[in-house]
């Protein structure tokens, strides 16, 4: 028995008979989706090695996904960083709807990143979370929504640290 691996798009062992082929492309499709999240049946081999077959999808996940009002402003006025350790990325933001910013990032990395959102010009942080922990599955990251809020801020306001995440 050879085990059927299929990470980005169903791959199949060569066969003569193309309809046996087409029918386990078939099932590798239908079972995509109940598997994708890492819910796989187990079952194991004769050396007791887990010989389920994986089945991925080729999206590619975000460890982060943040949202916060955006006070008037556009969403390409603010920086959301993203940091693990040594690890920084700056999230992708857009406009989710008239009110807020929806950003992403960390894409298919797991780890304890804390997000900080600061306006470009002048320069001011906004809101800085706690360490928010984003864990993977066999196939991709499970992403973190967090909901960020922060005060307002004066036109006049110089560089400053604004509350956390809880307001704090």
């Amino acid at each position: 028995m050879v085990p059927l691996v299929a990470c980005g798009g169903a791959t199949r062992p060569n066969r003569d008979d193309s309809r046996q082929q087409r029918d386990e492309a078939s099932s590798a499709d239908s079972a995509r989706s109940q598997r994708d999240a890492g819910d796989s049946v187990s079952e194991q081999g004769d050396a007791g090695e887990d010989v389920s077959p994986r089945f991925c999808t080729a999206n590619i996940a975000p460890a982060l996904y943040v949202t916060f009002d955006k006070q008037a402003m556009a969403c390409d006025e603010f920086v959301v960083v993203a940091t693990d350790g040594g690890y920084t990325d700056a999230l992708k933001c857009s406009d989710l709807d008239t009110v807020r910013c929806a950003c992403f990032g960390a894409n298919e990395r797991p780890g304890t990143y804390e997000i900080t959102v600061s306006r470009r010009e002048p320069f001011v942080e906004l809101a800085r979370s706690e360490p928010i922990t984003a864990t993977a599955t066999s196939c991709h990251v499970v992403t973190q929504s967090v909901v960020l809020q922060f005060a307002s801020l004066p036109v006049d306001a110089g560089t400053s640290l604004a509350p956390d995440a809880a307001g704090k």
